[in-house]
């Protein structure tokens, strides 16, 4: 699955990195921005060309972000260890995450459409939030300053915020309809290496 969620963010980055309406020089932040984008435009796929998707595809997603992150930091860690990061953030964001997610699968079961382009902020700004705490983290610890988790509750309801400001730069309708097609792209290409 890792395999094609990697595909998948290859096939729909050039799409994303085209329709990035915002200003920011910061390699880091554009790539949280992509990301988000990512997982915000992945939630609206319809449960049909993924199922169960909500949880795992995004939580992939993350790590793949979490990984590149902290390459760019010069770090390496493993999959493991990028997953247990993720775990540890959610568990800090709390019943808001796990809100979210419930909120997710049911707008995408009673409005499947709708439903996920409505939730394209509040994926955006959850991944955005999550995203930021890692590079704090990496930041941090190349910096040789200790990163202590306490402050990431007092800065989580700001990021949030500050992310759903900047996934206005992003067009859901238009992402959408890319996102199908690089979905469609990577389950050929999948079967094709597969045959």
């Amino acid at each position: 699955m890792l395999h094609k969620i990697e595909t998948f963010i290859k096939n729909l980055s050039e799409h994303i990195e085209n329709d990035d309406q915002s200003s920011n020089d910061d390699p880091v932040k554009k790539m949280i921005s992509k990301y988000a984008a990512i997982c915000a435009v992945f939630a609206m796929l319809p449960n049909s060309l993924i199922p169960g998707s909500d949880f795992v595809g995004l939580t992939l997603i993350q790590c793949v972000m979490a990984r590149n992150i902290a390459k760019h930091y010069g770090k390496n860690p493993s999959f493991d260890e990028l997953k247990e990061l993720i775990k540890n953030i959610g568990m800090t964001m709390g019943l808001a995450f796990g809100a979210q997610q419930l909120v997710l699968s049911l707008y995408r079961t009673i409005v499947p459409y709708w439903g996920g382009v409505t939730t394209f902020a509040m994926v955006f700004s959850a991944t955005y939030a999550v995203g930021y705490v890692i590079d704090c983290i990496y930041k941090s610890e190349a910096e040789g300053v200790d990163f202590c988790p306490d402050n990431m509750k007092t800065i989580i309801g700001d990021l949030k915020e500050e992310g759903k400001k900047l996934s206005k730069d992003f067009n859901p309708k238009k992402l959408f309809s890319h996102a199908k097609q690089a979905w469609s792209d990577t389950s050929k290409t999948n079967n094709d290496k597969a045959a």
